[in-house]
């Protein structure tokens, strides 16, 4: 009866239309043959038989005309074709389902990026994340969840790790730094296959006649999404579990598509009060919880879960344990790096390959000099002035309120013109909890006391 049904539906109108075009191809050939010239006084009776066919051509119906001009071998050929498409749509289809539904059975994370024997444990935050990130049961779901920390904290290899301990019913999609193929990524983490819901009568048309493939079948997050929630719904009856989305870098979203971002948080909230699924945003930097605050749906989000260093222990321990590194060189980069666990990565990679320790830390503060002096050279005096009132600041306060900010300038332009420019340049960056601005990173601050100190020394900030 399916097949039946198939055949009525799809069928029939693909070989309607594949009988026409030929038909009118067979007809443009007839027209275009060119008539025997009249030799010994016989032209008259060709030209009459000629004439006769064509009367007894166009007096046929369509079924007759195609029946009697290829009748047996083309619908042969046209039934091996709709065979085949049929066999290969159904199987296309079976295939998409069943790769869909493996991805949440296992979970889907791609693997962390660092040696076993280079991790650090951090089991007090790891075991948080695992609590956060394991599918439970619809009545234990009662909010979504936001992870923040600054660039080279370690989220990413926490988020990944946590992800793969549980495996079933979590899935993780990473944003790309190039936005527009989201919907890729989203895909590639369910196992989705764009065409997941061809056509049988667009296959043939595309391989009879070259068909452009449909333009709204475009490689969209919405189509992704709409088959997340789907087989979520699926993996839920099944189990008995609610599965967990994860989002990596959402920041990411947030300065390039904030629209898609807003959909996906109000999405996320739907999916809470439904018990469908668990959203888990991970986020660098501030721009991300400032929009998701603004909106309604941050009603059903859980307090924010900051990502922050290692302790000066715990850096240690990596530098001259895991690392093998000179404990005299690992104090040199912790005083520089404190426990920002990616620059202190990179730099014992370096001193591995050759680099003295001391080399590190002057091109270190060298670039983040670079990076103060280029802000210096585009602003105005006015502007100037209050750059380095900021950066005197920080050599005696660990963070900077909004009114602290206010009372060094009245000036909103200048004031959101400069705090703008020190983001842009990760200088400065601003705490979720408390709003206050702070030092992007250790190194920021060791650059201020070597080169500017000097500079705010016996200075009235805040009347200079």
């Amino acid at each position: 009866m399916f097949l039946v049904s198939v055949l009525r539906c799809k069928i029939r109108p693909v070989v309607e239309r594949t009988v026409k075009r030929r038909l009118i191809s067979v007809e443009k050939s007839i027209k275009s043959e060119p008539k025997d010239s009249p030799k010994n006084g016989g032209g008259s009776s060709d030209a009459a038989k000629g004439a006769k066919e064509t009367e007894e051509w166009n007096r046929l119906s369509l079924v007759e005309k195609f029946v009697k001009k290829f009748m047996p071998s083309q619908i042969n050929s046209i039934a091996i074709l709709v065979t085949c498409g049929v066999g290969y749509v159904i199987g296309a289809q079976v295939k998409s389902a069943h790769d869909v539904k493996q991805s949440f059975k296992y979970g889907s994370c791609p693997n962390i990026k660092i040696k076993k024997e280079e991790l650090i444990e951090r089991k007090e935050i790891f075991d948080s994340l695992v609590s956060i990130l394991r599918p439970v049961e619809d009545k234990l779901v009662s909010s979504y969840y936001v992870i923040l920390g600054q660039h080279g904290v370690g989220k990413t290899t926490l988020v990944r790790r946590a992800c793969r301990d549980i495996g079933q019913g979590v899935i993780y999609v990473d944003v790309p730094a190039n936005t527009d193929k989201f919907g890729s990524m989203f895909a590639i983490a369910i196992n989705f296959n764009f065409k997941e819901n061809i056509q049988l009568s667009t296959w043939i048309e595309n391989k009879m006649f070259g068909a452009p493939p449909d333009e709204g079948k475009q490689e969209s997050w919405e189509r992704v999404l709409d088959s997340f929630e789907k087989y979520a719904h699926k993996f839920k009856k099944q189990f008995g579990l609610v599965p967990v989305l994860v989002i990596d870098n959402v920041n990411l979203l947030a300065e390039n598509k904030p629209e898609v971002l807003k959909i996906f948080q109000e999405n996320a909230k739907n999916a809470i009060d439904n018990s469908a699924y668990v959203t888990v945003f991970v986020s660098s930097g501030t721009k991300t919880p400032e929009q998701m605050e603004g909106r309604s749906s941050i009603t059903r989000c859980s307090s924010f879960i900051e990502i922050g260093d290692l302790t000066k222990d715990e850096a240690m321990e990596y530098l001259t344990k895991k690392r093998e590194i000179k404990e005299e060189d690992a104090k040199i980069l912790i005083e520089l790096y404190n426990g920002r666990i990616k620059s202190l990565q990179n730099a014992a990679s370096k001193i591995q390959r050759g680099v003295p320790a001391e080399t590190i830390e002057r091109t270190t503060l060298e670039d983040i000099r670079r990076k103060v002096e280029k802000i210096i050279s585009r602003l105005s005096t006015k502007e100037q002035k209050l750059l380095f009132r900021i950066l005197c600041h920080f050599l005696t306060h660990q963070e900077m309120s909004v009114n602290d900010l206010i009372s060094l300038e009245n000036d909103q332009t200048i004031r959101l013109g400069v705090i703008n420019d020190l983001q842009n340049e990760s200088l400065l960056s601003r705490t979720v909890r408390s709003g206050n601005y702070v030092l992007h990173s250790q190194a920021v601050r060791v650059c201020l006391q070597k080169y500017y100190e000097k500079n705010c020394k016996g200075l009235d900030i805040k009347s200079w």
